[in-house]
């Protein structure tokens, strides 16, 4: 119908829109130069290892990092939707932002951290008996004897809660950027 499609960032899961190429005019990432790649990398901390620091394989690792929001795939993703907001078009386009925080891992700039003091992060109620109702190959995906229980007995619950806190202003950050941009 003559539309401009771009898109941008994790709006599949997997990079899946790498294989419907023909859908985008344009797309960032460059599907050229990251096949497949749904995301510019963003920093990890220095001699960070999956699981880090949770002990004994949990499948999720979480932490401040001493960057700045420039060096995050997100924000370069929505650097790259503002670019596409501020061209002058003159056909009607659809643009397409994906976000991935707060997508494992939990890794944004200290300042997001900051925002949720660990002495004031609040919990969530867990109910133990949640998954009795639950099929068993819910209750497998669930994993209740996996990563929660690792978190808990490890006493890194609430840094976790801290961490995905610290994700979600980062997400905020970024999606308020392309808001701004889009009333400009």
């Amino acid at each position: 119908n003559g539309y401009y499609v771009v898109g941008a960032g994790k709006l599949f899961h997997h990079g899946l829109h790498a294989f419907d190429a023909a859908s985008w005019q344009d797309y960032f990432p460059s599907q050229d130069k990251y096949p497949g790649q749904c995301m510019p990398k963003s920093p990890t901390p220095p001699g960070y290892s999956p699981g880090h620091p949770v002990p004994k394989g949990a499948s999720f690792s979480f932490g401040p990092l001493e960057v700045p929001d420039e060096e995050m795939g997100d924000w370069q993703v929505t650097n790259w939707i503002i670019e596409q907001l501020n061209k002058k078009h003159d056909r009607p386009f659809f643009l397409g932002c994906g976000i991935f925080r707060p997508h494992l891992p939990w890794f944004v700039p200290q300042k997001y951290f900051d925002m949720h003091p660990l002495n004031e992060v609040v919990l969530p109620n867990v109910n133990e008996k949640d998954l009795d109702d639950v099929p068993p190959i819910g209750k497998k995906w669930a994993k209740p004897n996996g990563d929660h229980r690792k978190i808990t007995t490890n006493h890194l619950w609430r840094r976790a809660v801290q961490a995905y806190l610290a994700c979600v202003s980062f997400a905020d950050a970024c999606v308020g950027r392309v808001i701004d941009a889009l009333y400009k």
